[in-house]
């Protein structure tokens, strides 16, 4: 205390005060543990919205060239979000837009307009497609309006032009659907399927789609899932194969008994030969994996019933042990790896919360391992399975052991328990700390008071009052 009094403190309590409060801050702060469960900046459930990455629309690049994973998805309240994970674990909310269209669900990321530099692409309820730029975030171009439920989107040169195109996949339940492909410069549509129909009943939810050139013939197939009857009752499903180019259909699937939601092409079996991979099903019921050759169009596998309403789909060496998986999610919230050659359950997560919406493969923390991200949560003001009120996020795990390494939106709440005892810790210094000054202060001025001469009585009179004013704090002298 003789250094408060030396420098003055003694006078200036606040100064003093406010310089401790952060020798603390720092202190208490250099000994908070981490945690494998990860609160991003401002990155709150609340901040996702609801349903985020649904109908397999959670994407993860390296969309700014900036050397960092870009987790890129929308939700239901219709909001784009860009979630950048850099290499040490940190993520940051990078970018929220404002409201674009209701149920943004039809996230897409490719280069539309041939600049070398990817683009987000992103369909709504409202039917209309948008491209925004990665980097500037700057709306490029706003389609014409289409069906609703513009949600099947995928991005590739489909007619080997040299340009880009859009395939946009519309259609609700009962709402009459069909395939676009929209010019990727400008958003111009370039063709349509027109409304499809299968007996009495008109197709719609064109939502699984993918463009890959399945039978090596040099051109590319567009590849479109959709539903026909949907309601509570057991539903229809199928997917079509159109030549890219002259938009010919080449082939459509026997009944899959449910919305086709995910496609993708891959050598799933190791074999040297193509497979369609799809998933169907819907709310409430059974819900399916089929490999189908991708010449040939036979059915290899189908699955158990892995529903009910499997959603996301993807397909990748996950592990790294040199053979494919099938990863895929449902409404009930689980995750299933599963082999692409054996076709046996690899790994299965516990229930996530609600709803496993959205899969994606990618190396999120750049170890050199791949990671599944998973979009996950229900929708707010829908009624289902899991579906009511539940909030969205971003579950990852590593793909060779499986373990959980973040729930992106989720509070910490050791850390959070830990800045509170540090943040009390610091009150209750202040306040004792207040108090003693407060002591000094009475008895530095009775000392310093001119021609100030006591006796024992006195003196003693004015130390209790001056103890009694600081709160009855008593402090013992050597």
């Amino acid at each position: 205390m003789d250094a408060i009094k030396k420098h003055g403190y003694a006078h200036k309590p606040k100064r003093f005060l406010v310089v401790l409060a952060l020798a603390a801050a720092l202190v208490i702060g250099s000994f908070t543990p981490t945690s494998t469960i990860v609160r991003a900046d401002d990155l709150g459930s609340e901040s996702f919205g609801s349903a985020l990455g649904r109908f397999n629309s959670i994407k993860a690049d390296d969309i700014d060239n900036d050397s960092k994973v870009e987790i890129v998805f929308g939700n239901m309240e219709g909001f784009l979000y860009v979630i950048e994970a850099d290499t040490e674990n940190n993520f940051v909310k990078e970018w929220q837009s404002g409201f674009i269209d209701t149920r943004l669900w039809g996230t897409e990321l490719g280069d539309v307009d041939g600049d070398g530099q990817l683009e987000i692409v992103t369909g709504g309820w409202d039917g209309y497609a948008y491209a925004y730029d990665s980097v500037t975030h700057e709306r490029l171009w706003r389609s014409e309006k289409m069906k609703s439920d513009a949600h099947g989107t995928f991005v590739s040169d489909t007619d080997l032009d040299g340009y880009p195109e859009v395939v946009v996949g519309t259609g609700y339940r009962i709402d009459a659907g069909s395939l676009n492909v929209l010019s990727g410069a400008n958003g111009t549509k370039e063709w349509s399927s027109g409304i499809i129909k299968k007996g009495s009943y008109t197709a719609h939810s064109f939502r699984g789609s993918n463009v890959a050139d399945i039978d090596a013939d040099g051109i590319p197939e567009i590849l479109i899932g959709f539903a026909t009857r949907q309601g509570e009752i057991e539903g229809e499903g199928y997917f079509r194969i159109y030549d890219g180019v002259t938009h010919v259909l080449e082939y459509e699937s026997p009944d899959l008994g449910g919305d086709c939601e995910a496609i993708e092409v891959a050598d799933v079996d190791s074999d040297g030969e193509l497979e369609i991979v799809c998933v169907a099903g819907y709310r409430l019921r059974p819900g399916w994996i089929y490999v189908f050759d991708a010449d040939s169009y036979e059915l290899e596998w189908k699955s158990p019933d892995y529903g009910p309403k499997p959603y996301g789909l993807g397909v990748a060496d996950v592990d790294g042990d040199g053979e494919m998986e099938i990863v895929t999610g449902n409404e009930a919230g689980i995750v299933r790896v599963i082999s692409g050659i054996s076709h046996e359950v690899e790994w299965k997560s516990d229930i996530l919360g609600s709803d496993a919406l959205g899969i994606e493969i990618a190396d999120v923390n750049q170890d050199g391992t791949l990671d599944i991200i998973v979009g996950c949560g229900g929708y707010r003001g829908k009624s289902g399975y899991s579906s009511s009120y539940s909030q969205g996020y971003i579950y990852i795990f590593d793909g060779k052991t499986h373990r959980l390494l973040w729930k992106v939106g989720e509070v910490d709440w050791e850390k959070w328990l830990y800045q509170v005892a540090a943040l009390v810790t610091i009150v209750i210094v202040l306040i004792v700390l207040n108090r003693y000054l407060k002591y000094r202060r009475t008895v530095h001025h009775i000392g310093a008071h001119p021609g100030g001469r006591m006796g024992s009585a006195e003196k003693l009179s004015v130390k209790l009052q001056a103890i009694k004013r600081t709160g009855g704090i008593k402090f013992k002298r050597k």
